[in-house]
């Protein structure tokens, strides 16, 4: 299989790796003693429950333990969410995360987009709720949207939450990048559980992630929710004993602890957004509303941003293979101040250089 995502550091000999989304402070102190301490224990198996972890967890979600299901890195419980329902039909934004699509594939379903339109903003409106027929099996949101970092309206969550009811869907939310929404933007779907029926609440699957705010995603560390304890159970079915690792649950209980440092790098990386929205803004490209740790532009020049940065010993994220999109679109990550304006300084450089070439 051929690798589709950011972070491809072991291909790509560079200095700087923009084309990744993790946490720009890295691992909090506590967490990397935490991973450290687990690789100490990993003389045993690892708890296949992974007992300690999973009721942390819920203690912070506000759920049972039993309405969780821990995995190798959120990618894990996305195939194993596809394997447990085995839809035949399901309903993908485009652009959006390609695993969905992926393990929708793997398992036999046939996928069908909802067109995110960049005359739109590539914001989600209404008219998805007349895809979400009776054809479907499952509904995959990702907010906020990667790679777009456009979030959902939160008039729509109800609506979405009650139309995939109506029509007997599941509807998955990846809320993996939640962690970097301001207080003003932050929405989960689990914040209107409570507001609609209990048979609605059980269509409603929540994927979360360990991997972005405490930068482990080397350790691998991701969950779903759910009420439907049925779908939790054909979900564990579907994992290989021991899938999360000792080192990974002794960090992820540690990540559990860790709210002022989740806090301050939120702000932090909100700050750094700002910022290299406007820089970027200043060199002519075409920036669209991210609210989380990436920006996604439009390269308005007639050359490849990519390979050009490449040169310069600096990955980005080529948009190229999201459905829905070309070769003019980008993602980088948002950093730390010093890299970021490495960032700025080598796309001022490239888009100086090739402009000039086509002169």
């Amino acid at each position: 299989m051929k690798y589709t995502h950011g972070g491809d550091i072991y291909r790509n000999r560079v200095k700087w790796d923009f084309s990744a989304n993790i946490g720009p402070f890295g691992m909090p102190k506590a967490v990397e003693e935490a991973a450290m301490r687990g690789i100490l224990a990993s003389t045993a198996y690892p708890d296949s429950e992974a007992e300690e972890l999973v009721c942390g967890i819920a203690q912070r979600e506000g759920v049972c333990p039993d309405q969780i299901a821990c995995g190798n890195g959120a990618a894990e419980v996305i195939y194993h969410l596809a394997a447990a329902l085995k839809p035949k039909h399901a309903l993908l934004l485009a652009p959006t995360f390609s695993e969905y699509e992926q393990a929708l594939h793997i398992n036999g379903c046939e996928c069908h987009y909802y067109f995110l339109k960049e005359k739109d903003g590539f914001q989600i409106l209404s008219d998805i709720l007349e895809q979400i027929t009776e054809q479907m099996d499952l509904v995959i949101l990702c907010n906020p949207n990667n790679p777009t970092g456009v979030i959902c309206p939160k008039d729509l969550y109800v609506p979405l939450i009650k139309q995939c009811k109506k029509q007997n869907c599941v509807l998955a939310v990846d809320e993996c990048f939640q962690d970097f929404l301001l207080e003003e933007d932050q929405g989960s779907f689990m914040d209107v559980w409570k507001t609609v029926d209990a048979m609605s609440r059980g269509s409603l699957f929540i994927l979360k992630a360990f991997t972005k705010m405490y930068g482990i995603p080397g350790l691998r560390m991701g969950y779903g929710i759910s009420t439907d304890q049925e779908l939790i159970q054909k979900i564990k079915k579907q994992h290989q004993a021991w899938n999360v690792s000792m080192p990974a649950q002794y960090a992820g209980i540690a990540a559990l602890k860790e709210e002022s440092f989740a806090d301050s790098t939120r702000h932090y990386v909100a700050g750094e957004r700002e910022w290299l929205k406007k820089k970027m803004t200043d060199l002519g490209l075409l920036l669209f509303d991210s609210r989380a740790n990436y920006i996604f532009f439009k390269n308005p020049y007639s050359f490849d941003l990519y390979e050009a940065c490449l040169e310069k010993e600096m990955l980005i994220r080529t948009c190229k293979n999201y459905v829905g999109l070309d070769a003019s679109y980008y993602r980088v990550a948002v950093k730390l101040r010093e890299e970021n304006e490495k960032l700025v300084e080598i796309l001022k450089q490239v888009i100086q250089e090739k402009n000039q070439l086509h002169v």
